[in-house]
């Protein structure tokens, strides 16, 4: 059951929980799959914490707990935090925190039951360097020296403070910075060539 509900599922992990819509969406052909066996699956699953169920205007719907769906489009159906929304379980303030997230559960991708997109990003600390194993990538992958590697990183602070963008993972983000050679730094000078040896 859990899994069908995953492909029911909005982008944001929220679902209609009426029994009857389930059944003809998760099990169209298998007739012995009742409403009723599905209402008990979902307070299974509700008491196993992997879904919470929820009401409004006197309609139930699901979430799915740490939900990791690429958001691609508008939610279906409300959110669980959604004025007027009430629990059926009891606990989906504990499951749900988010109305449009992108997550699993505290880290990236996107869902009702983790945080949302904004939550996962914040913006650069001021005191913030990259790794030492990002410098080392970047530097073998650019052919860049330390001095070269300070230049990107005043760049990067400049650029995420005047635009005050946010990222979930600093690192790759400065690694996208240099790559896209945002100050320009790279433009004029002759690109490191990677030389292929066929055996």
């Amino acid at each position: 059951m859990f899994y069908r509900l995953l492909v029911v599922c909005d982008d944001f992990g929220f679902a209609d929980a009426r029994p009857a819509i389930l059944k003809a969406q998760c099990f169209p052909l298998r007739d012995s799959v009742t409403p009723a066996q599905i209402e008990r699956w979902l307070g299974a699953l509700a008491g196993k914490g992997l879904i919470a169920r929820y009401r409004k205007d006197e309609k139930p719907y699901l979430a799915v707990s740490k939900w990791e769906q690429r958001v691609r489009s508008r939610a279906k159906y409300p959110s669980p935090t959604d004025d007027g929304c009430t629990p059926i379980d009891g606990q989906l303030s504990d499951i749900c925190q988010t109305t449009d997230g992108l997550g699993k559960g505290k880290g990236k991708g996107k869902g009702a039951t983790s945080r949302t997109s904004r939550e996962l990003k914040s913006l650069l600390p001021t005191d913030w360097t990259p790794s030492p194993t990002t410098v080392e990538r970047v530097s073998r992958e650019f052919g860049l020296v330390p001095e070269d590697v300070h230049r990107y990183v005043a760049a990067f602070h400049d650029v995420c403070r005047a635009r005050a963008y946010r990222y979930a993972d600093f690192d790759a983000a400065f690694a996208n910075c240099v790559r896209q050679d945002w100050p320009k730094l790279r433009v004029g000078k002759p690109q490191q060539q990677t030389v292929r040896v066929d055996a």
